[in-house]
């Protein structure tokens, strides 16, 4: 029964109540039993006081004891029926006079003794309540008599507290009648309050218990404003939004499993029981895991066949914080392998997840670059073959022609100046990577810029015919900025499209402000590019047509050069084309920059 929580309030609130009363009660009776007994010895005093002004005037109580009486029978009317006076003498302890009817023998027995002497040894009020027969209490005051300053006996007054005790024992009476009275009350009471408490609770444990079973559809009864109904609020509250986010979770859950299953790379997560908890399609293609079963397979022993070095315990035992990546070939493909740790919540180290990135085409890509640096070392040697030719013919002395030699000194500078534009490409893409390139921004003029630009190739622009007009709504706009590295790049922009523009053909160079940002935007009527070639047209060394390419002068460098000089603005360039009809190249630059 006691564990229940209803019975458990029942009991503190019968026991703190109870406990209340008892205090309660103990200290009104104290306090009646002090005011009566205090009331009882200012009656005794205000007594003496009337006696002692007349006893005071006598200087021997035995040898006056007739008057001594007549005193006693003069103010006897002042004794009440519970009170007794003597008048004791201190030389014998005798009794002189008294109002009480009863037997003295007790003072001469010494019950008082002590009283009486201290009372005349001290000159002072002596009070004592003692104890009658064992039941009855009786308040005892003693004070001195003396004549003038001489002791000469005492007083003793005695008052029966017969009826203070009754007094006290009827309120003890009363006050245990309503401790039984208020404990009924209180048990009914709190069984009332109890239940009005434990019933929500209990309605709330089965709501709760519901709930764990995944039903979410039952409410809470609200039935009160208190905590208690707060409660049932705050569980009907608890339980929509736990309703909400288990439904949020498993579309998050869903959302992550169709990335997973659908990512272009493959992931693969195994604990460190070597099990794998997860791998998607992506990583089974790539591995060429033809079979099923491979969850419970240990994983050590499925990628044993690929690579060693990829195994747990290999990782584990030999990678610096489980952290790191290998390139796989694996049949046809060339397979790069990422792994780092995965965490509990004690940020202990609970598995591996290994991310597996098919880099075949990036890998062969690097392989046409690294073949097409070859070739440029080949195209090197031919013009170097060729100006050796040539000079050795002039040194010899076998052309005596000046116009012949003229020629020959025409390709010989015409193949130097080739191999010096190719080599300089190369050594300023070379030290963009190296990030030995040094920008020096200042305050110029994106007018000016373009301006200069189109001044400097006014020469080119005229041999095929070609009008280059700027565009532009302002006098100026001052932006941050390299102005030698953005000449670079506006002249490498404005020199393709007059290479790819027919003759009698146009470019047009617009200039605008739009959001704090320079827009440069350089647009002509040319031959275009190839929509297949537009992915690889930043790309280095990549040419659409390399044999006429080769023939205009170009090294397949200069886009690339000017990606990096904008990036390193932190701009951004883009190109679009219409095969046949033209090309447009977009900047967009910011006017202030923090970027080197």
């Amino acid at each position: 029964m006691f564990r229940s929580i209803r019975w458990k309030f029942v009991t503190i609130y019968f026991i703190l109540v109870l406990i209340a009363m008892l205090i309660a009660g103990i200290f009104i009776i104290r306090e009646i039993d002090n005011l009566h007994i205090s009331e009882a010895s200012k009656e005794l005093e205000g007594i003496q006081h009337v006696y002692n002004s007349e006893l005071k005037e006598i200087s021997d109580l035995i040898a006056e004891e007739s008057t001594v009486k007549d005193i006693i029978v003069k103010f006897g009317n002042n004794i009440g029926i519970n009170e007794e006076l003597w008048v004791i003498d201190d030389s014998h302890f005798s009794v002189v006079a008294t109002t009480s009817a009863s037997d003295s023998s007790f003072i001469q027995e010494g019950t008082f003794t002590n009283m009486i002497l201290k009372a005349i040894q001290d000159q002072s009020k002596q009070e004592e309540i003692k104890r009658a027969d064992g039941e009855h209490r009786s308040m005892v005051q003693v004070y001195p008599i003396t004549y003038f300053g001489e002791s000469t006996g005492v007083l003793l007054l005695r008052r029966d507290l017969t009826s203070v005790d009754e007094t006290v024992q009827e309120i003890q009476g009363i006050i245990i009648r309503v401790i039984a009275i208020s404990t009924i009350a209180t048990i009914l009471l709190g069984y009332i309050i109890s239940r009005s408490i434990s019933e929500p609770i209990k309605d709330l444990t089965q709501k709760a218990v519901l709930m764990s079973k995944g039903n979410f559809e039952h409410q809470v009864e609200v039935k009160s404003n208190d905590e208690i109904g707060e409660l049932s609020e705050t569980f009907n509250f608890l339980t929509r939004k736990l309703k909400k986010s288990l439904t949020e979770i498993s579309l998050e859950k869903t959302k992550v499993e169709a990335i997973v299953n659908h990512m272009a790379d493959g992931v693969i997560a195994v604990d460190n029981h070597h099990r794998i908890i997860l791998m998607n399609p992506k990583a089974i293609e790539l591995l060429h895991f033809g079979t099923e079963g491979y969850f419970e397979s240990d994983f050590d022993k499925l990628i044993e066949t690929i690579s060693d070095e990829l195994q747990y315990n290999y990782i584990t035992e030999n990678v610096e914080e489980w952290t790191g990546n290998s390139i796989i070939a694996i049949e046809d493909e060339i397979v790069k392998f990422s792994y780092a740790p995965y965490m509990n919540d004690q940020n202990e180290k609970t598995g591996i997840v290994y991310v597996l990135q098919d880099v075949t085409d990036s890998e062969k890509l690097d392989a046409m670059r690294r073949d097409f640096v070859a070739n440029v070392s080949h195209e090197l040697k031919t013009p170097l073959t060729s100006i050796k030719s040539y000079t050795e013919t002039l040194m010899d002395g076998y052309v005596d022609d000046v116009e012949t030699q003229k020629s020959f000194l025409k390709v010989i500078d015409s193949e130097a100046e080739r191999m010096t534009r190719l080599v300089r490409d190369l050594l300023q893409l070379s030290n963009f990577d190296s990030h030995k390139i040094t920008f020096y921004k200042e305050y110029n003029d994106y007018v000016d810029l373009l301006r200069n630009s189109i001044e400097k190739l006014s020469m080119e622009s005229k041999k095929k015919n070609i009008s280059i007009k700027l565009i532009t709504a302002q006098e100026t706009l001052i932006g941050l900025f390299d102005f030698h590295r953005m000449e670079q790049v506006v002249i490498n922009i404005l020199s393709n499209a007059i290479k790819y523009t027919q003759e009698n053909g146009a470019v047009d160079v617009h200039i605008l402000e739009r959001e704090n940002r320079a827009i440069i935007r350089v647009k002509d009527n040319g031959i275009g590019i190839p929509t297949e070639d537009l992915a690889h047209i930043f790309d280095r060394f990549y040419r659409v047509d390399k044999a006429r390419t080769r023939n205009m002068g170009g090294t397949g460098l200069g886009l690339s050069i000017a990606k990096e000089i904008v990036h390193g603005h932190e701009g951004i360039i883009e190109l679009t084309s219409d095969f046949g009809k033209g090309t447009t190249v977009t900047i967009t630059m910011p006017m202030d920059v923090t970027g080197i």
